[in-house]
């Protein structure tokens, strides 16, 4: 009689528990390397979206202050800027005029006229700066003939008809800012008005009257022309809020119509942002200063005055966030703070 062939008892709970060791191994390789993936795919998505949000801003901060050939970084607002008096649609002055009192940024816990126009359902994040920037548009207007009329009661002498090759601006805006090298003007359309060449300047207010750009006794000289230039005048926010149940980096923009623009997310991952200034405390005699730590300061947005802001030379950024999922087994998410600097003078 032939003797029975397969697996005794002994032989089978070996094999059977040879098999479970071998899956809890490969079970625990599959999870390590699921996990790693995990973190790997959150950390990457957190970095890009941190870095993609400090790329918007610092673009913008870079421009702030600056419409066409004329920075207010390198001017005394006070001497070189001027703006007309017509009334039209865009009525608030908070950003629908250039803050003299600043180089085009300006950062706070709250804005009052922002806190009172956000969108239906949106709230601020606590904890956060608010960032506002004024700038001129990449494309312009190029003056290509200026002439100067004088007898106007208000201003003397004054520029008109103002003759430009359009480059692609926003014709129908409210705001345009008309600069040269050494001044800038706003220029405020009545509401209605498409911006047209020859642009007509009467005296005294309507359309907006410029003053003319320099005067030798009673001699008045051509503006420089050549440097002259047309840009549409942006005022833009930035701040951390939650809109329908989502936080993240928001941005509102003055419209044409001057208004703001509905909050447009920028990242659900942001969770605040963050502003160092570099604040050159002194604009006149600055030879008296032996050493750059006495002429220096930098200050977190909580420490500016009106009057730092009117002598920024330079401003880090901070932007911070954290992933969406847990990446461990307490449910802690990644965190991360992506900063650089900018600085114009």
């Amino acid at each position: 009689m032939k003797k029975a062939l397969g697996f005794n008892i002994v032989e089978l709970m070996i094999a059977i528990a040879m098999s479970a060791a071998l899956i809890t191994v490969i079970i625990n390789s599959f999870s390590s390397l699921n996990g790693n993936f995990l973190f790997n795919t959150n950390q990457l998505e957190l970095n890009q979206n941190l870095r993609m949000a400090l790329g918007l801003i610092k673009r913008d901060v870079q421009n702030a202050g600056v419409f066409g050939s004329f920075s207010f970084h390198d001017q005394s607002s006070a001497t070189s800027y001027m703006e007309s008096s017509a009334t039209n649609n865009c009525s608030t002055p908070e950003w629908c005029n250039f803050d003299i009192s600043t180089v085009g940024i300006k950062s706070a816990s709250s804005f009052t006229s922002l806190a009172t126009n956000l969108d239906s359902g949106l709230t601020l994040v606590a904890g956060s700066d608010i960032l506002r920037l004024q700038y001129g548009s990449d494309k312009v207007a190029y003056i290509t003939n200026a002439s100067i009329k004088s007898n106007c009661a208000v201003v003397g002498n004054y520029l008109s008809n103002l003759t430009f090759t359009d480059q692609g601006l926003d014709l129908s805006a409210s705001r345009y800012m008309l600069a040269s090298t050494n001044h800038a003007y706003l220029l405020k359309l009545s509401s209605g008005s498409t911006l047209a060449s020859p642009l007509t300047l009467g005296c005294p207010n309507y359309p907006p009257t410029v003053a003319v750009e320099s005067m030798i006794g009673s001699v008045s000289y051509d503006p420089d022309v050549s440097s002259m230039q047309l840009v549409n005048f942006y005022t833009r926010y930035y701040f951390v809020a939650t809109k329908s149940g989502v936080t993240g980096l928001y941005v509102k923009t003055l419209q044409s119509n001057g208004s703001l623009s509905a909050a447009k997310l920028i990242s659900n991952l942001v969770t605040s942002i963050n502003f160092v200034y570099k604040v050159n405390t002194t604009s006149t005699s600055i030879n008296n200063y032996p050493n750059t730590t006495s002429r220096y300061r930098y200050l977190p947005t909580s420490a500016m005055t009106n009057t730092y802001f009117g002598q920024v030379s330079a401003v880090t950024i901070s932007v911070s966030g954290s992933s969406t999922q847990a990446v461990d087994s307490n449910m802690a998410k990644l965190t991360q703070t992506e900063s650089d600097s900018v600085a114009w003078r």
